[in-house]
């Protein structure tokens, strides 16, 4: 069985290692050359994934480009006409002439607070938290010409805790991929990889976030939803923000929690109080000890001292 995994992120580095431990060791492993990562900002990057595949025995491809649309790409995947393609941590869609060269096809992983075909899109799992969803459908499904459209090969549900940071759900779908991937594979290996077709229906996508999705507008928003963007915008992405009106400067937050016991600060205005940020949302008070005010200029805030944020 010719294996090849697609990925540049720290969870296809786990699913190699996992792979390997439990004898299913991948032929190659498809990550952007060192040139391009330098060149992309991706969360949750992976710098030194192609050492670690090559210490595991593992047959590293740059690629050329992240679109895999070269004549350069193409010969590769001709050429090496692998079985079975899985792919994680590789967030551009694989062009049909090369989804043609793999034997069975190639499996990725999409999950969200809707089970597929609704939640398509993407950032998924970030979007599931921003919109205060407590449940996750984690699909693993087959590549097809669309986004986010192939046969479903196995689907797992899983909770989002009210304290759940993004980095703690990704690590929950990590542990899925991680067994799902394996199961494929000796799925592939005994001849049958069942399949199941998604519902036809029109479906609710996802658009795309970008740095500016994280910034935070306390004089409009509830206290709640500025939580949820918080946590879902957190490590291993940018991060949420305002600005502090008075210095005109970022403040990017980490974590947050509302805070019941402040009643004296107006409705779009931020406090320090020791090592504590306050800020005052249209209903609440959010409070965290897990932020930095981005200029270089600023060490310290007088306490106290009431500024306008947004």
């Amino acid at each position: 069985m010719k294996v090849c995994v697609f990925g540049n992120k720290s969870t296809t580095s786990a699913v190699l290692r996992h792979l390997t431990s439990h004898h299913a060791k991948p032929h190659s492993l498809v990550t952007l050359s060192k040139e391009n990562i330098s060149q992309l900002e991706i969360s949750g990057v992976d710098r030194d994934i192609a050492s670690q595949a090559e210490s595991l025995g593992i047959h590293v491809y740059g690629t050329a480009s992240y679109g895999l649309k070269s004549t350069y790409d193409q010969d590769f995947f001709s050429k090496e006409a692998f079985d079975l393609g899985i792919c994680t941590g590789w967030q551009r869609l694989i062009p049909q002439e090369i989804l043609n060269t793999f034997r069975l096809g190639v499996f990725g992983w999409h999950g969200s607070g809707f089970n597929l075909p609704n939640g398509r899109g993407r950032s998924p799992l970030n979007w599931t938290i921003r919109l205060g969803m407590h449940e996750v459908f984690h699909n693993c499904f087959k590549y097809a010409e669309g986004a986010d459209t192939g046969e479903i090969y196995d689907t797992l549900r899983f909770t989002v805790n009210k304290d759940d940071y993004i980095a703690d759900v990704l690590e929950k779908a990590k542990a899925h991929i991680q067994d799902s991937a394996l199961s494929l594979i000796r799925d592939a290996a005994n001849g049958s990889i069942p399949l199941s077709q998604q519902a036809n229906y029109p479906a609710i996508q996802f658009p795309a976030l970008n740095e500016a999705s994280g910034r935070i507008y306390p004089s409009i928003m509830q206290g709640a939803d500025v939580i949820n963007i918080i946590r879902s915008c957190s490590f291993p992405f940018p991060g949420s923000y305002l600005y502090d009106q008075n210095r005109n400067t970022k403040i990017r937050i980490w974590k947050a929690e509302i805070n019941e016991g402040i009643k004296d600060l107006r409705i779009g205005y931020a406090r320090m109080v020791g090592k504590v940020l306050l800020v005052r949302c249209r209903d609440a008070v959010i409070s965290s000890n897990d932020f930095k005010f981005e200029s270089t200029k600023i060490d310290k805030v007088a306490d106290s001292i009431d500024f306008l944020c947004g």
